[in-house]
């Protein structure tokens, strides 16, 4: 009889090499379905994958697996009207039986799952393969009348073609059926996407304690605080209700939850087989997959539940939940009805609650491209509180960018004294060297920020070894009873509550209590005793003990030993050993950051490797990977290599990653090896490698130059640049491509030989940095004006001081749904904070927030909007030593502050009694307008009645897919 084998998944980035990916994911299922081997050298009696992580192209190559395991039959047609399911299993007989239907019917049982394996290889394949490559990338960008949406980020590549592939193989969910699943796990399957958020969210340092009353401590803590990129997005499919309530393991609070009986009134729960659930999980994963730049930032719905399940335990914006706290505090205190009227831009209706909100998110193997830490926190999850003893846990890695060589050069260029150049050596200029340490300094940012999670398992792997001699003293020391003491006791259960709050994925638990039971269990397995005989403590009894023991410390009160014991029931020496025990090795579980894993399981990694096992570089590997999106025959070489690697990786067993024994054992691998080595020598790359030359430079380089050349081109000076002084152009070109590198060119062709003298440059450098100290910056604030016939562009603006002033307006045309034509008038003016009423000022108020220019919003009472950008700085009065009277000094200064607006014939709503209407939500997201990425105040010239209304433009994929 076999045991069971659960999977975990981690997934690194891969780029065009997600053909690598896809492949090997797909091929190591297989492989481990049919031949996969325990430690007892028997046969599995099942292969479960519970858990998945990851990066980069690797998230998409997940989900695409995915979906075809969920139900692979619904996925046939949208492949290929032709295929049927008697084709996939005879692509099995062949490629794994050498075509032997006898020998193929021993594993008759497996033949539904490999089915949807096969199905999941064939799709990545033409999904990575046939339909991805770089002229389909760069789309209509590349063209010379290509234009840009207003509220469109930059990129230098056209993500429509992922766009209308996912919607094509993941969204379409008509008809699916869980049951059908394979090789999942029955219960539930969990997927964590890694993303870097370009908006950082704040580490609140007040997060775990109230704030302090010292203002220097508080400052000081300000000065040292960090804020976070990297974040997961964790999803739970759910497939059996009944059996995650049973085991007592809800999904957790911070997790999306896809199910078949979602909590209607929970925004994060979706049904499964919702073409909105999918949608969902397919922006995720191209969130993961956004190469910087290369791709457009992927804007993600993000709630706050996913931060935290309250305000005292979340790393939701602090800033969010102040600005609810007024809104809500307002609605409380007022009779007034409360106007709804900020809105996200996707739908009208949508309303810019701040218990959501868009954020901007790029490639998540920005900071995280190897995301084996949470593959193995997933499994620690799963495992937690089931028995495992007849179960192995695998952490299933793939990565298909590896270093080919084995140690890197320790040469520093900046340190060379020569160059060569058209075959004359020189002294470096300085110049030359500052670019080499420049490209160093880079280097070093970037390996920093992307410590590799392999190494700091290993380092694991040698804390179980310490914690392994910990816990043998322990368990020899038979009075441990006798030296245990509260404040040890406060001290395990505070770490576990604290360690066991933190994280996205948990231990398996968010409970002190549940968790130090399960701890006690498992001390009892650890020393050969039973569960039937193992201490039994009641939960209840376990929190009255915790709440007495705090209370006791709070007061410094001494409590004694045996009160602990008598409070659990704990009457003979031997049970009061193990609780003791089981106290000492929870804190050394902590502090050996060896808490809630399993020292057990193993790992193993396909990578790239040739049939000595040496790591090698894969072509399409260039230019960060994207070399492979010019060349299908890298790519079909990419992808074959990857079947390859898999078979060599996990039959290997001298040195392998589990010691004397390969994952998979079969006498039949020499003619799948044979048959896998032909198949790449058929791609026949390396036979004329001035093709992939030639691929390179026609399907990569040439639409890349002509993108960078519209991109320049959109700006009339640098127009006028690229066209008049081509030197220069030439320097700004390369600047897109090796932006260090061409520093030099830019500032020799700047300082020598055009007509700006570079002296002027730095001067106005100077006096904008000066200009920091007599004026104060203004928030720009961009007001739109709709209207369903075209008007006249300019603007006339009343101010304060009965003044009339002159704008003009930008029109931009858009498409409603219905298709008709609407205009839209855009100008900018800026914000102005008032802390005063009229004439009377809070000067508590300013001292408590003098340590910056721009005050506190819940201090601010009013608010204005000026056409001014800047305003004066006061100049007989010194901030830094008056700042209540420096304030009163600025408001003093305030001008062309705007009263009323009019545009063609349209006299426009007041919009001073708007913006300082306390009971619109207008009034809130205006006044913390900082607080959002895209915002816009908007008036609708066909409804003024409805007045002014706040809009954050940004537009969540998942709704854009939905259309």
């Amino acid at each position: 009889m076999g045991k069971t084998l659960r999977v975990c998944l981690a997934m690194g980035g891969g780029v065009s090499l997600g053909s690598f990916s896809g492949s090997a994911l797909t091929e190591a299922l297989k492989l481990l379905v049919l031949y996969g081997k325990d430690n007892d050298k028997n046969s599995y009696d099942k292969v479960i994958v519970d858990g998945m992580s990851g990066a980069s192209a690797g998230a998409i190559a997940l989900t695409i697996m995915l979906k075809c395991l969920i139900d692979y039959q619904i996925m046939i047609p949208l492949f290929s009207d032709q295929l049927t399911e008697q084709n996939l299993l005879d692509e099995i007989i062949r490629d794994y039986f050498n075509g032997d239907i006898s020998k193929a019917n021993k594993h008759k049982d497996k033949f539904e799952t490999l089915k949807a394996l096969q199905l999941a290889q064939k799709i990545q394949y033409k999904l990575w393969v046939e339909e991805v490559n770089s002229l389909k990338l760069y789309g209509t960008k590349a063209n010379d009348e290509y234009k840009p949406k207003p509220n469109e980020s930059f990129s230098l590549l056209d993500r429509k073609l992922l766009e209308d592939l996912t919607k094509k193989y993941l969204m379409d969910s008509n008809g699916m059926d869980i049951s059908k699943r394979q090789l999942l796990d029955p219960k539930r399957v969990i997927f964590a996407c890694s993303l870097t958020n370009l908006l950082p969210i704040e580490i609140d340092f007040f997060k775990n304690g109230s704030p302090s009353k010292d203002r220097l401590q508080q400052n000081f803590l300000k000065s040292v605080g960090s804020e976070n990129h990297s974040e997961l997005r964790v999803i739970d499919f759910v497939f059996d209700e009944n059996a995650i309530q049973e085991d007592q393991k809800e999904s957790d609070s911070r997790w999306l939850k896809f199910s078949n009986t979602p909590n209607p009134n929970t925004p994060t729960h979706f049904q499964m087989t919702d073409k909105s659930a999918w949608a969902t999980i397919s922006a995720s994963a191209l969130g993961c997959g956004a190469f910087p730049i290369a791709f457009e930032p992927v804007v993600l719905k993000r709630y706050k539940q996913e931060f935290g399940d309250n305000d005292n335990n979340t790393n939701w914006p602090s800033s969010f939940i102040k600005i609810k706290n007024e809104i809500d505090t307002h609605i409380s205190n007022s009779n007034d009805s409360f106007k709804q009227n900020s809105f996200f831009a996707e739908e009208v209706d949508n309303i810019l609650n701040y218990e959501s909100f868009n954020f901007p998110y790029i490639d998540g193997g920005t900071f995280n491209n190897e995301p084996i830490r949470e593959a193995f926190k997933i499994g620690t999850f799963q495992d937690f509180g089931r028995i495992t003893e007849n179960e192995e846990r695998l952490i299933l890695f793939v990565d298909p960018i590896v270093r080919e060589e084995q140690y890197h050069s320790f040469k520093v260029s900046a340190f060379s004294p020569i160059k060569m150049s058209d075959n004359e050596v020189t002294f470096k200029k300085e110049l030359s060297k500052l670019l080499g340490n420049t490209s160093s300094i880079l280097g070093v940012l970037t390996n920093q920020g992307s410590i590799k999670e392999e190494h700091k398992i290993i380092d694991i792997k040698e804390n179980f070894e310490l914690r392994k001699t910990i816990f043998n003293y322990l368990d020899a020391n038979t009075d441990m009873s006798s030296n245990l003491s509260i404040e040890i006791i406060a001290t395990a259960f505070n770490k576990i509550a604290k360690n066991l709050k933190n994280g996205i994925i948990s231990l398996g638990t968010r409970d002190p209590m549940e968790y130090f039971l399960a701890e006690i269990r498992k001390n009892c397995e650890d020393t050969n005793s039973h569960l039937t005989t193992c201490i039994k403590i009641r939960q209840e009894d376990l929190m009255s003990l915790k709440n007495l023991i705090d209370q006791k410390i709070r007061k410094s009160e001494p409590l004694k030993i045996d009160k602990v014991y008598e409070k659990l029931q704990l009457t003979n020496k031997g049970d009061k050993n193990i609780f003791a025990q089981t106290v000492f090795k929870v804190i050394a579980d902590f502090a050996l950051n060896t808490d809630g894993k399993n020292e057990n399981a193993y790992r193993a990694a396909i990578l790239p490797i040739n049939k000595n096992l040496n790591t090698i570089e894969l072509p399409g590997s260039e230019i960060e990977a994207f070399g492979g999106f010019a060349s299908l025959k890298a790519r079909k070489y990419a992808f074959e290599f990857a079947r390859l690697s898999t078979l060599l990786s996990l039959k290997e067993s001298a040195g392998g990653f589990r010691p004397d024994r390969p994952f998979i054992a079969n006498e039949g691998f020499s003619s799948l090896e044979n048959q896998l080595t032909n198949k790449i020598k058929s791609i026949d790359f390396f036979n004329d490698k001035n093709q992939y030359t030639h691929e390179l430079e026609n399907n990569l380089f040439n639409p890349s130059i002509a993108r960078i050349k519209g991109v320049l081109l959109s700006n009339k000076y640098l127009k006028f640049i690229l066209l008049k002084v081509p030197f220069v152009a030439t320097s700004l070109l390369g600047a897109i491509a090796m932006p260090f590198v061409s520093i030099g060119l830019l500032a020799s062709s700047i300082f020598k030989k055009s007509p700006w003298r570079g002296s002027n440059i730095l001067k106005n450098l100077i006096n904008k940095s000066v200009d920091k100290i007599n004026y104060m910056s203004l928030e720009s604030v961009t007001i739109s004006i709709l209207s369903d016939t075209q008007l006249n562009k300019k603007l006339l603006i009343r101010c304060s001081d009965d003044s009339i002033k002159k704008r003009k307006s930008i029109e931009h045309t858009l498409k409603t749904p219905d298709n008709k034509i609407r205009y839209q008038y855009y100008f900018q003016v800026s914000l102005l904070e008032y802390i005063k009423k009229e004439n009377s000022i809070h000067v508590d108020s300013i001292s408590q927030n003098a340590d910056s220019l721009k005050i506190n919003s819940q201090f601010i009472q009013r608010l204005g909007l000026s056409l001014s950008d800047k305003v004066k700085m006061p100049n007989d009065i010194d901030g830094n030593l008056n700042p209540e009277n420096k304030r009163i000094a600025i408001e003093n200064n305030y001008v062309d502050i705007v009263t009323e607006m009019r545009i063609d014939k349209f006299n426009l709503p007041l919009l001073n009694n708007s913006i300082n209407d306390a009971s619109t939500a207008l009034h809130y997201s205006l006044k913390n307008i900082n607080y959002h990425v895209n915002p816009l105040l908007e008036i609708d010239l066909q409804k003024l009645t409805e007045g002014w209304y706040f809009k954050e433009q940004t537009e969540s994929l998942d709704k854009k897919l939905m259309r």
